[in-house]
Formats: structure tokens, C-alpha cells, sequence
């Protein structure tokens, strides 16, 4: 059941370190492609090209936001550490970020 206030969305952050779902992303620059990786063991993967594509077709500008996550559920909290407003879009700033 949903509870009130609750989207039904959810989700799990990933990045280029491992989460608590062991999952993590990793830029292959030689086979140009994002990697998303599960206990090391490639479970998808984007073509770096259709990325770029895609950011330049879609966003004008963005904002990133790296937080730190504790707590879970409906107590989990983020505490912004970085935030990162892109002008112009950037698919090497993009890969940065990932990195």
C-alpha cells in the first residue's frame, strides 16, 4: 500500500564508487561507453556517442548535485556536498562527473 506523500518512486543512487546495491557506473574511454557495473559484472551499458547525443538534444544547461545519503526509506536524508552548474553542455564534463 501506498503510504500518503509517497511518490512510488524509487530508486538508487549510482556513481563510480560502489553502493550498498554493489552497483556502480565506470566510463570505458577505449570502447567509448558508460558501463553499469553489479558486483563487477557488466549488467547494461550506454554508447558514449548516443549519450553526448542525447545531452546536447535535451539540456540546455544543468545542475549536478553530489550528496551524501544516510538513513533509509522515509527517513533518508541527502547533505549536498557539491553542486556543479554546467552552462554548456559538456559530454567530457559529463564523463568528470562520473569519474
Amino acid at each position: 500500500m501506498q503510504r500518503p506523500g509517497d511518490t512510488g518512486i524509487s530508486y538508487t543512487p549510482v556513481t563510480s564508487v560502489v553502493n550498498s546495491s554493489e552497483l556502480r557506473l565506470k566510463v570505458d574511454r577505449k570502447q567509448k561507453r558508460a558501463v553499469f557495473l553489479r558486483n563487477d559484472v557488466s549488467v547494461g551499458q550506454w554508447n558514449l556517442d548516443v549519450l553526448e547525443t542525447r545531452l546536447q538534444k535535451q539540456h540546455s544547461e544543468a545542475v549536478f548535485v553530489a550528496a551524501a545519503i544516510r538513513g533509509q526509506g522515509r527517513d533518508k536524508e541527502f547533505h549536498d556536498r557539491t553542486v556543479t552548474y554546467c552552462a554548456l553542455r559538456s559530454m567530457e564534463r559529463f564523463i568528470d562527473l562520473i569519474e
